[in-house]
């Protein structure tokens, strides 16, 4: 869900379910059922309040929902908070 290139450092995209759901999460499931990657990147951004590679929920739904068994990383000093995201 980053729109914003910018001010990626600032900005944290905001969207409701439904939207999750029907327009970024479609996209997702579709490469993780046909390609089975073996690592996917986490965004610079925020999502919804919290930096991307530190979001359980996002995390949660990787695994859970869509299946993912691989690697999660995260973009190039996407990291700022370390214990946060290794705990994720």
């Amino acid at each position: 869900a980053n729109n914003i290139e910018n001010v990626r450092w600032y900005a944290s995209a905001e969207f409701d379910e439904k939207t999750l759901h029907e327009v970024y999460l479609k996209q997702w499931s579709i490469i993780v059922a046909e390609s089975s990657p073996e690592m996917v990147m986490t965004a610079y951004n925020r999502a919804q309040g919290s930096w991307a590679n530190q979001n359980p929920k996002f995390i949660s739904i990787l695994r859970n929902r869509l299946g993912f068994e691989g690697t999660v990383m995260t973009d190039w000093f996407a990291t700022l908070e370390s214990v946060m995201s290794i705990q994720e």
